[in-house]
């Protein structure tokens, strides 16, 4: 048995479909059979935490919720997990809006008198490989991925694997900030042969490179 959210209380359901909790109920692209938000009902869950006003302990991470994923057995094929999902769809003309739609919505807020560390962001995208793990050959641990499973629609506009949007109000610094000691910068001097472009989209939608290659 599993828990269903309806009409203001939990009931048991059947798990046959492998839900644990639901609220509303899954639909692919109908609406009215999930919890319906508006401006008035913004939310459908809330988690809200605090460190109670007091020192949080040093290197111990504290977070509102937790969703992991175990794989244990090795796995073969076109395998595919992943420790939470965030999704959103679309279905009808929204080309008109200019806020944002996004699957995720990581947000670092700063307000008066507030002061951020210097690791403060939006989203912390991690990645560990400590000693006996192996990044095999051919094979790439990221903190971040960028990826689709289908590309093959018209694109009267663009299809990007970063967008950087322009401010409401200010600007930013910088688009990256690279540390010194991380492995990714290098001093080394040489002569630059390009090899590849890296393609980028201006605010008119043109198309512009940054060269990329080997230096000797």
């Amino acid at each position: 048995m599993a828990l269903k959210f309806q009409g203001g209380c939990f009931s048991p359901t059947d798990n046959a479909v492998g839900y644990d909790i639901t609220v509303g109920t899954f639909s692919s692209a109908t609406a009215g059979h999930g919890k319906k938000l508006s401006s008035s009902k913004t939310k459908s869950l809330d988690i809200l935490c605090d460190d109670g006003g007091a020192l949080l302990g040093s290197g111990t991470p504290v977070r509102a919720a937790r969703n992991r994923m175990l794989v244990t057995y090795a796995q073969t094929g076109e395998a595919v997990a992943y420790g939470n999902q965030s999704q959103i769809k679309i279905t009808s003309d929204c080309s008109a809006a200019t806020g944002f739609f996004a699957g995720i919505w990581g947000y670092a807020e700063l307000v008066s008198g507030g002061k951020p560390s210097n690791k403060t962001a939006g989203v912390n995208a991690m990645i560990d490989v400590p000693s006996g793990a192996t990044i095999p050959a051919s094979c790439y641990a990221s903190g971040v991925l960028v990826s689709s499973y289908d590309l093959g629609g018209t694109h009267t506009g663009k299809a990007v694997g970063m967008h950087i949007s322009t401010p409401r109000t200010g600007a930013f610094d910088a688009a990256f900030k690279f540390d010194t000691s991380s492995g990714i910068t290098t001093q080394a001097g040489g002569t630059l042969t390009i090899t590849k472009k890296i393609a980028i989209v201006d605010d008119a939608g043109n198309t512009i490179y940054i060269p990329a290659g080997t230096i000797a």
